[in-house]
């Protein structure tokens, strides 16, 4: 990512995240870039987005996803 200066990257895993960050890479996660989405108007329910991921077993807390909502004016999940 660093050599095609890749930016930003796409990452959830705490290991990889950990590197990229090492690297000087700026990171971006599933949660981050479904906020991206919603706050550019191409997803409509982030509420529903998020849900989706603990519905499929994503490994994210769901205490992270209710503070990213609060943090928008949304309720929690």
């Amino acid at each position: 990512a660093k050599e095609l200066g890749a930016s930003p990257v796409l990452l959830d895993d705490y290991r990889a995240r950990k590197l990229a960050k090492a690297e000087g890479l700026e990171i971006l996660g599933s949660v981050g870039l479904l906020e991206t989405f919603y706050l550019r108007r191409y997803l409509s329910d982030l509420r529903s987005a998020f849900r989706q991921l603990l519905v499929h077993n994503v490994y994210i807390d769901q205490r992270l996803l209710d503070r990213r909502l609060r943090s928008l004016g949304l309720p929690a999940l």
